[in-house]
């Protein structure tokens, strides 16, 4: 399964928790407007989607798989509130509890 990342622009972010739209919303919206740009794509055992976004997550977050971050990711930021992940086609958003498909 390919997995890719997209961070949102940070000067958005704070948008995610303040009321307004939903997070799936909101991310069609900036998606719409090219507010997100490409960090990293990685590969992973065949899983299902919210797996897979929960693997995105951990690879970005987890101190103890650092190797692993900058293999996929560099030295960008983590994945927060926001990002959407694809996984094999399928988009989700990042929201303050969990994942929205987009």
């Amino acid at each position: 399964m390919k997995i890719i990342v997209f961070h949102v622009d940070s000067q958005y972010m704070s948008r995610f928790y303040f009321g307004g739209p939903s997070p799936a919303a909101l991310a069609r919206e900036l998606l719409a407007n090219a507010q997100y740009v490409p960090v990293g794509t990685f590969d992973v055992e065949q899983m299902d989607a919210e797996d897979g976004c929960e693997e995105a997550y951990d690879r970005s977050n987890n101190p103890s798989r650092m190797a692993d971050r900058m293999d996929t990711f560099g030295r960008v930021r983590s994945l927060s509130v926001g990002d959407v992940v694809v996984v094999d086609g399928e988009s989700f958003v990042c929201a303050p509890f969990g994942w929205e498909r987009l």
